[in-house]
């Protein structure tokens, strides 16, 4: 998240005791309300969850998601439209079984990939895009 938005953002974010750090329970519990609900739009998908190493996508739609949701109020119209994109994302992935998987390269973890564990073959996803 401080990659993503900053370190002065996420500290205003959850900086709920005024002591000038960020707090990483709130920061914690944000994110894990985002994996949550990412996990629930891919599991309707077909997908299983959670993923070992996490594509570079989700990660952007997790950040977004805990993004806006660590907001009380006032969320700016950009956190806003991010929240929504990312949404819409998942809603629109789902009736796919998610080109995500197919498609995403994992972020760097040294992890070799078989073509035995995809879970969508190439042909799957053929007239999708």
């Amino acid at each position: 998240m401080v990659a993503a938005f900053g370190a002065l953002e996420i500290e205003q974010l959850t900086d709920r005791d005024r002591n000038g750090e960020i707090d990483e329970a709130v920061l914690a519990r944000a994110t894990g309300e985002a994996d949550a609900i990412i996990d629930g739009w891919l599991a309707a998908a077909g997908v299983p969850t959670p993923h070992a190493a996490p594509y570079a996508l989700l990660t952007q739609i997790a950040g977004d998601i805990a993004r806006y949701r660590l907001y009380d109020q006032g969320a700016t119209e950009i956190v806003q439209q991010r929240y929504k994109e990312a949404l819409n994302w998942l809603r629109n992935s789902a009736g796919v079984r998610t080109a995500l998987i197919a498609s995403a390269a994992p972020d760097p973890v040294g992890a070799a990939e078989s073509s035995a564990s995809r879970l969508i073959g190439d042909g799957d996803l053929r007239g999708f895009f």
